[in-house]
């Protein structure tokens, strides 16, 4: 099975992360599992300075704590349940997002089912993270000058020049890393989750967009 990528993302080509192939491992308070997509190390620390999961989610309970880090929370599958962020109470339903600080004390409440939901954390000092959802009907030509990495959250992403036998086709959870040349992805019906991270002040945030 496929491990997770932990090599720079800069001045590379784009690359396929098929999530069924991503080995599944403990939380850290043990109350649930994650598939690590990307996990992004470098500069002068050994810290992940960016990471980007899927989180399964079965029961209510509390999150870890990640301090120094923020956190943008997506529900990404056809589920909902209530995500309580310090003394707030959100309701999210597919595809609804939260950000919030990783060091906030944050539980989940009213789960039922299997529950996905799309992480990125990012390193406050070094970087800053954007997501965007978007619903796709169309070819886009994209590199990383426009998004970090794409996730497919419903349908189906092709990617010119590869067949889907040779792992050209995106599902729901698999993702994608851009990188310097575009590429072109195509789709008649996809919901996509577009990830961007970016430098903090010159603070030097490996993998980064331009």
């Amino acid at each position: 099975m496929r491990s997770p990528d932990t090599s720079p993302s800069d001045g590379r080509s784009a690359r396929l992360i098929h999530a069924a192939q991503v080995t599944p491992i403990p939380w850290r308070n043990g109350a649930g599992v994650t598939r690590l997509l990307h996990t992004e190390i470098g500069g002068d620390e050994a810290a992940p300075q960016w990471t980007l999961s899927l989180a399964t989610i079965e029961e209510s309970g509390p999150f870890s704590l990640f301090p120094g880090m923020d956190r943008h929370f997506v529900l990404a599958s056809k589920t909902e349940f209530e995500l309580i962020i310090g003394n707030e109470r959100r309701h999210l339903a597919y595809t609804d997002s939260a950000v919030f600080p990783g060091e906030t004390a944050v539980h989940t409440r009213a789960v039922a089912g299997t529950n996905i939901a799309l992480n990125l954390m990012t390193r406050r000092t070094r970087c800053h993270g954007d997501v965007t959802i978007a619903r796709w009907h169309d070819t886009l030509a994209l590199s990383r000058n426009d998004a970090t990495a794409v996730v497919v959250l419903g349908g189906r992403l092709s990617l010119a020049g590869l067949s889907p036998a040779e792992g050209g086709c995106l599902g729901r959870h698999d993702a994608i890393l851009l990188g310097d040349q575009p590429i072109h992805l195509s789709s008649t019906h996809a919901e996509v989750a577009l990830i961007r991270v970016s430098e903090t002040q010159d603070a030097g945030c490996p993998g980064a967009a331009p």
